[in-house]
């Protein structure tokens, strides 16, 4: 999980997968935040990342990949991100000071639903988003979490996050066929 505080918080082309949040032995409060990635107070810039598969903490309340807690200060960005299976929402900000719309993600069977908080109406808003099976190759192993060549998530990206102006794909790991014939 990272905690953070930072100005801006730039998060590119990562996998967060598999966390599990749960409470000290004894310990009845709840932990209500996020077993993926926690956002506290800073410019957050979410591209090309996959959140799968984060359990606990949150009873299912808040967002189980992303929860992002007051005040975003600039335009944040969230985009071309894989948002599947997670505990809670997939997307949750709380408080944003400016409205968020995610645009070219895609969000399938997060506890919740796909979006939550002030992000609730943003993601049928944005641009680009859908709910379908991105078509992991292995969704039971981190390593495996690339796309198969049928996945619908492939050339769905945002293509202002491309250094060649070109069509990209939506989560952390880009498909694609090499010379040699083997795939990544």
């Amino acid at each position: 999980t990272l905690d953070t505080k930072i100005r801006p918080l730039e998060i590119f082309r990562n996998v967060v997968a598999f966390n599990q949040v749960q409470a000290a032995e004894g310990n009845d409060t709840p932990i209500l935040y996020a077993p993926g990635i926690l956002e506290i107070d800073s410019e957050l810039v979410l591209v090309n990342n996959t959140l799968h598969e984060n359990r606990g903490g949150n009873q299912g309340q808040f967002g189980g990949g992303l929860h992002g807690e007051a005040g975003l200060f600039a335009s944040p960005r969230i985009a071309n991100n894989i948002f599947t299976n997670n505990d809670g929402f997939g997307l949750y900000l709380s408080n944003p000071v400016e409205d968020v719309i995610p645009s070219f993600n895609c969000f399938m069977s997060n506890v919740m639903g796909a979006c939550g908080g002030d992000a609730a109406g943003g993601c049928g808003a944005g641009i680009g988003n859908i709910a379908v099976d991105p078509e992991y190759k292995d969704p039971t192993r981190c390593d495996k979490l690339g796309l198969r060549a049928s996945s619908p998530c492939i050339d769905a990206g945002d293509a202002s996050d491309s250094p060649c102006d070109e069509r990209v794909d939506m989560g952390a790991i880009e498909y694609c066929v090499r010379s040699n014939a083997t795939q990544r």
